[in-house]
């Protein structure tokens, strides 16, 4: 339940958030959906899995989203898979929940 009332804390709101792409915006939560609190490095993601997910028209959006959402300090691979083969699998940095007003 701690993840979720960060959101209704101006997550969205905030500069880092605003400054990623919609599409990184995107594969991020979709990573978020796959934490379960202890997860956290072994989050499996594929690149089929964004198929049928409204705002990725293709697994051609993900590469780019992975590459922006590392640079920019949100994620880290992991372990590198394949497109349609083995998972990626990815650890959420939270290096932005510092940025979101405490109660």
């Amino acid at each position: 339940m701690e993840r979720i009332k960060r959101y209704e804390c101006g997550f969205f709101d905030g500069e880092p958030w605003k400054g990623l792409s919609a599409g990184a915006q995107l594969f991020y939560l979709c990573l978020e959906a796959r934490y379960d609190g202890h997860n956290n490095g072994e989050i499996r993601f594929q690149y089929r899995s964004t198929v049928g997910v409204k705002g990725f028209a293709s697994t051609k959006g993900v590469g780019p989203a992975i590459k922006e959402l590392k640079r920019k300090g949100w994620i880290k691979v992991e372990l590198r898979g394949g497109e349609f083969t083995q998972g990626n699998y990815f650890t959420l940095t939270f290096k932005h929940d510092d940025l979101v007003p405490k109660k």
